[in-house]
C-alpha cells in the first residue's frame, strides 16, 4: 500500500509541472482513493467521491488501482491521475479515460441543474468551462513518463478524443 502511494504521488509530481503547470500554491481541492478513500472538505467532495465509487467498481474496471482527482476552480482544470494493473491495455485506458470524464460531469449534473450531461462526442458542459488533464499509467511506467498510456490535456469546449500515448517532450 506505502508503494502504491509513493508511485502515485510520483506520477502527480511528474505530470503536473510537465504538461500543465500546476503549482501547489493554488486554492485547489484534491482527493486520492484505493480502497480507502480520503478527500479534503470542499464543494467538490460529494462528486469526486461518486466517482470514485464508480470508477474504482471491481465488476466494471477490474484493471483499476488507484485514482487522484484534483479540481482547482482558479485555473479551471480537472486534473486526473490513475494507475491501472500492469496488464492494462492502452485501448482499455483510453476508454477508461474517456469514460472517466464524462463520469465526473454527469455524477456533477447530479447536483447542479445548470451542468448538462455528456452525450456522443461530448463531455458535457462542466468541460465547457473546465480544462481536463488526463494521466493514466501502470505501476510499473508510473516513474517513466513515456510509457504512461495516457497523458493528455484537453482545453474546455474542445471535447477531444481521449488518445494513447505517453508525455513526450513536444507536450511540454
Amino acid at each position: 500500500m506505502k508503494n502504491k502511494i509513493f508511485l502515485l504521488g510520483a506520477i502527480i509530481l511528474m505530470c503536473c509541472p510537465m504538461v500543465y503547470g500546476c503549482s501547489s500554491s493554488d486554492s485547489e481541492t484534491d482527493s486520492s482513493s484505493s480502497s480507502n478513500s480520503s478527500s479534503s472538505s470542499s464543494s467538490w467532495d460529494k462528486t469526486i467521491n461518486e466517482v470514485y465509487d464508480l470508477a474504482l467498481d471491481e465488476d466494471t474496471y477490474p484493471f483499476a488501482d488507484e485514482i487522484y482527482i484534483n479540481v482547482s476552480d482558479e485555473k479551471k482544470l480537472v486534473d486526473y491521475t490513475v494507475i491501472v494493473a500492469n496488464d492494462t491495455t492502452s485501448e482499455e485506458a483510453v476508454q477508461y479515460a474517456s469514460d472517466l470524464i464524462t463520469m465526473f460531469n454527469d455524477v456533477a449534473s447530479n447536483s447542479d441543474d445548470s451542468i448538462t450531461k455528456s452525450s456522443d462526442g461530448n463531455y458535457g458542459s462542466l468541460f465547457d468551462e473546465y480544462d481536463v488533464l488526463m494521466t493514466i499509467a501502470t505501476e510499473e511506467s508510473v516513474l517513466n513518463e513515456k510509457d504512461w498510456l495516457v497523458c493528455q490535456t484537453i482545453k474546455a469546449g474542445e471535447h477531444t478524443p481521449i488518445e494513447a500515448g505517453g508525455f513526450s517532450e513536444d507536450e511540454e
